[in-house]
């Protein structure tokens, strides 16, 4: 596959600025500097849910894709099975990405933190990218299952001429008590942490959620982290009171980059609390 196409599916750059940098009279750091503190490549190429323009989100065929064309990191949402068990999925619902709704048509409304990593792993998580994008399907992604952190981990570490690091989101803590630990017992078990001071960087977290920012730098304070600002409901006051229906975008990503925080103070406020906390950036853009 033409390494022109496949860049497509990699987040361009996190270009990482210190948090504290809007709340004067503290000097801003620049961003190359404390991404060198870290050991992090800047700018450093982050492949959201891997190769994920190429191969369907989350699964064995995107991350393996975006660890061979050289991606710095591999970016994931991580979420629990009912019995425990870490694995990378974006949304809480099955229905978008698998056939749930095939295999388990009486529970397809349930979570996926509903169901056991065995049951999880029964279902396809490749051939809905088939159908929704037919000029990039492939036979191959038929049948792909939901993996484990531990399965990404293995991905990462297996090709000899590159290893990627791991750029993690906690996704939804709320609905996964202790998920935090959980990471740090992985991380640990599998020679991530802790890291070595030339190679700190090798793992980045990320949270939408104050209090799991709390707990990861509890759990992890050497690690490096990323507080993720949201604008609406949970986050700050938006600027406008348009809502998604009401603005006549067609997607929310479009709708969302409309707004802006109402308030300059409300914002300073999340920024001082992401670098009180460990934050090391924001995001989801870092600028």
């Amino acid at each position: 596959m033409p390494v022109t196409v496949a860049r497509r599916t990699l987040l361009p750059s996190l270009l990482l600025a210190m948090v504290g940098a809007h709340a004067a009279p503290e000097p801003i750091t620049p961003p190359a500097q404390i991404a060198s503190r870290y050991a992090i490549a800047h700018p450093a190429v982050i492949a959201h849910r891997g190769a994920s323009y190429d191969a369907p989100e989350s699964t064995a065929a995107a991350y393996k894709l975006a660890r061979d064309l050289g991606a710095d990191y591999l970016e994931m949402d991580l979420q629990r099975s009912q019995d425990g068990v870490l694995i990378a999925l974006h949304d809480n619902s099955l229905l978008r990405t698998t056939d749930v709704a095939n295999k388990f048509p009486e529970r397809k409304n349930q979570p996926a933190s509903a169901f056991t990593l065995a049951e999880l792993k029964t279902l396809d998580s490749g051939s809905w990218f088939n159908k929704a994008y037919p000029d990039r399907a492939r036979p191959s992604y038929v049948g792909l299952p939901i993996l484990t952190l531990d399965e990404i981990i293995d991905i990462a570490q297996s090709n000899p001429r590159h290893t990627p690091g791991l750029y993690i989101e906690t996704k939804e803590p709320q609905l996964f008590p202790g998920i935090e630990h959980d990471l740090k017992r992985t991380l640990t078990q599998r020679g991530w942490l802790p890291s070595q001071p030339d190679r700190q960087g090798r793992v980045i977290l990320q949270t939408f959620d104050k209090n799991s920012l709390q707990l990861l730098q509890k759990e992890m304070p050497d690690t490096p982290k990323v507080l993720l600002l949201w604008v609406g409901a949970g986050g700050m006051t938006p600027d406008k009171s348009v809502s998604f229906a009401q603005s006549g975008k067609k997607d929310k990503a479009a709708y969302y980059a409309t707004l802006h925080p109402n308030d300059k103070t409300e914002f300073t406020q999340w920024l001082d609390f992401a670098k009180l906390n460990g934050a090391i950036g924001i995001g989801p853009s870092a600028l």
